[in-house]
């Protein structure tokens, strides 16, 4: 048998039509708010943005109940992959009618997640790299560790989408699978109704000819024409409901969670609670999608702001509970009364002043040789994260070591902020060793505290 040559005409158009580029090219036209979901991760990732408060740590170095490991990076993987779930089921339902075709293939929303797996891949290889870069470079802990951690987060992230893929392979429909049914299929609870014959509109602005198949080999797209609607319309129409009910589950995990947040075991990093958080709002613009259309970013915009005014009254609130408090007893009274009576009780004040001047006492005593008045030095930290703590950090040792170590030896009182506040509280407890003679394991030696 002779196999005809495919003219370069052909071949451009395999290429030009290829399902992942023409799914990137949709997104990119009319689902740009999906690529906004993922700049948010990727401008973290690359210290792009949040990094002078340490936002880009929580992702590259997670923390889980006080430790950063194989563990903690299993949790943020884990999130991940349940946000990259809900960036594919979230593509699908807007986008799936638009490609006919899959409803001919057998495991259809398979084989559209692979299709369009190509930001989600290419995010997981670079926050790779940049997660052992952070950690070897930064963390200064061991290639070992750092290999270990990521083991960790690549396979949380893969754990989520098997198990996902799991539900889906078992519930999809495909062109074998299905009879055309007179009955209606269930009730979609969260997103409009649509005529899918309608919406299945066969043009050839979005025609594939090429998409990645079983095993990443390219197959040859079926147009699916000689199909009948109502077959492809049932199949879609299944897939998408299925889509909905796991869209579904995902938002009632992230309340569950939520709602068991006071458990130590819920304390998830940082970086898990912000993918949880992505994908909530994510599904929520999915929803909104389906019935708004176009008009879905300025809705989801102002419904982010009425959430926000309606946080400030106290029944929209949530109350948290001070540990040593009583709470179960009468609360005290908050009022002009009360405050006026504590006024004119000038008893406390007149306790507190006794008991200062008894530290100042010794204080006195304890840096002052002789009966002279001792140099009173009081610190004020200013805040601005790690950039502060560096400058604090550096000034307290230049001044220290400007007076052979008499500086801080005549600091009474420390105060500040953030960064500031947290890089004099090293400083100090780095002073307080050095006067125990306990081991520091850090160099001192051009430090003369």
């Amino acid at each position: 048998m002779k196999i005809s040559k495919i003219s370069w005409q052909e071949r451009l158009a395999r290429i030009f039509y290829f399902f992942p580029l023409q799914l990137l090219l949709l997104q990119f036209k009319s689902n740009w708010f999906l690529i906004v979901f993922w700049a948010i991760p990727w401008l973290v990732v690359t210290e792009s943005f949040g990094s002078t408060y340490g936002i880009p740590t929580t992702i590259l170095f997670p923390e889980y109940l006080s430790k950063v490991d194989f563990v903690s990076h299993f949790i943020l993987g884990f999130s991940l992959g349940g946000f990259i779930m809900a960036y594919h089921i979230s593509s699908y339902i807007s986008n799936g009618y638009k490609f006919p075709f899959i409803a001919t293939l057998s495991r259809p929303f398979y084989k559209y997640t692979l299709n369009n797996s190509i930001t989600p891949l290419v995010f997981l290889v670079f926050l790779g790299y940049k997660t052992f870069h952070f950690q070897v470079f930064r963390e200064l802990i061991s290639e070992k560790d750092a290999i270990t951690n990521l083991l960790g987060l690549y396979l949380g992230c893969f754990v989520f989408i098997i198990i996902s893929m799991a539900y889906f392979l078992g519930t999809n429909k495909n062109i074998q699978k299905t009879k055309i049914a007179k009955e209606e299929a269930i009730v979609d609870l969260l997103h409009k109704e649509k005529n899918w014959s309608d919406e299945i509109i066969r043009t050839q602005s979005w025609r594939i000819k090429t998409y990645l198949g079983d095993f990443l080999k390219i197959r040859l797209a079926n147009s699916g024409e000689h199909y009948d609607d109502n077959l492809l319309k049932s199949i879609i129409k299944q897939n998408h409901i299925n889509a909905s009910l796991f869209e579904f589950a995902l938002i009632i995990t992230v309340i569950l969670l939520g709602i068991f947040g006071e458990n130590s075991l819920f304390f998830i990093p940082a970086g898990a609670s912000a993918f949880l958080i992505l994908t909530l709002i994510l599904m929520i613009y999915s929803a909104l999608r389906s019935w708004l259309n176009l008009w879905t970013p300025l809705v989801l915009i102002l419904l982010i702001f009425g959430v926000n005014t309606l946080s400030k009254y106290q029944f929209f609130n949530y109350s948290n509970q001070a540990y040593g408090m009583e709470y179960d007893s009468t609360k005290a009274p908050y009022n002009t009364q009360t405050l006026k009576a504590h006024i004119s009780n000038t008893r406390q004040y007149e306790n507190d002043i006794l008991q200062q001047e008894h530290v100042l006492d010794k204080w006195k005593q304890k840096v002052s040789s002789n009966n002279q008045k001792p140099k009173l030095v009081l610190v004020n930290c200013s805040g601005g994260g790690l950039r502060s703590a560096a400058w604090t950090f550096n000034t307290l040792s230049y001044l220290d070591s400007l007076t052979q170590g008499d500086f801080f030896k005549n600091v009474h009182l420390i105060s500040g902020s953030s960064g500031g506040i947290l890089s004099a509280s090293y400083y100090r407890e780095l002073y307080r060793k050095q006067k125990k003679k306990i081991k520091i394991l850090i160099l001192m030696r051009d430090l003369k505290i």
